[in-house]
């Protein structure tokens, strides 16, 4: 009885460090994701974009006096 006890014990522990690795490489997933997406600039847009397009705005106005 005891070896039956102890295996079904064994298989249960098994089975929640199956679970526990499962679960460790989907946050590891999302957390790679979500750093890749803030990297890419996905969070922040405009700071992205802020310094490729340049302010034209002022020769705008002196084109048109």
């Amino acid at each position: 009885m005891k070896i039956m006890t102890e295996r079904r014990d064994n298989e249960r522990l098994r089975k929640l460090m199956d679970d526990i690795d499962i679960r460790l490489r989907d946050a590891e997933r999302l957390r790679n994701h979500a750093d890749q997406r803030q990297r890419r600039g996905a969070f922040y847009p405009d700071r992205r974009h802020s310094d490729r397009v340049p302010d034209i705005s002022h020769r705008d106005r002196d084109d048109e006096r």
